[in-house]
């Protein structure tokens, strides 16, 4: 079907995520974590839900992000603040945990929280982009359960098969666009996004021609 300007705009979160799941080496049966929910992480629930995942834990400290996890295809909702990720992680994915963790969210915490949900001689693949420079993983659980890890920053060939996907499953990912801005109201709102404010998952800014 025909791809409105909104769903055009979210291609590039679409081709991110197609590029994640090819460096993890994702293949349909597999479950997953997912670790931020913000534009990247939904966008990456979808399209491994669209890929054949049988199951997809999603995970975030804001709990309003829950109903849109769940929209996107999560079956499984934690606040890493709060509940007891590897329950939630067996729960997902076996005794063992889930093949693959994706970490959406760009902080240290995340990063070890997604850590703490794969199984052995399973994925970290790490898309949250930091503040810090040098981070801290638990090495130990790391080298105990042979878990290997990869960093993603941007698609990388990816676009035309993000663009396949959206129109195939009617993906409705312009729907996570929350918030629009002008040039006029883009200062404070970008302000008001990066606080979390109104409920925001996406954001735009609108050019008049």
């Amino acid at each position: 079907g025909a791809l409105s300007l909104e769903d055009l705009m979210m291609l590039e979160p679409l081709a991110i995520a197609l590029n994640a799941m090819d460096l993890a080496g994702f293949r349909a049966g597999w479950t997953a974590a997912v670790f931020g929910c913000g534009a990247i992480g939904l966008t990456l629930i979808a399209a491994l839900r669209a890929c054949g995942a049988t199951a997809v834990l999603a995970a975030d400290v804001r709990d309003y992000k829950k109903p849109w996890a769940e929209r996107y295809g999560a079956g499984i909702f934690v606040n890493p603040q709060r509940d007891d990720l590897e329950a939630a992680a067996r729960a997902a994915g076996g005794d063992g945990g889930v093949h693959v963790a994706f970490e959406c969210a760009g902080t240290v915490a995340a990063q070890n929280h997604a850590l703490r949900t794969v199984r052995p001689a399973g994925q970290l693949v790490l898309a949250g982009i930091n503040e810090e420079e040098q981070v801290v993983l638990d090495l130990a659980r790391l080298r105990r359960r042979e878990i290997a890890i990869r960093v993603v920053r941007r698609a990388n060939e990816t676009v035309a098969r993000a663009l396949a996907l959206a129109v195939r499953f009617n993906l409705g990912l312009a729907e996570m666009i929350t918030h629009t801005y002008t040039l006029e109201t883009a200062e404070a709102g970008l302000r008001s996004f990066a606080a979390y404010e109104g409920g925001v998952v996406k954001a735009c800014v609108t050019v008049a021609p």
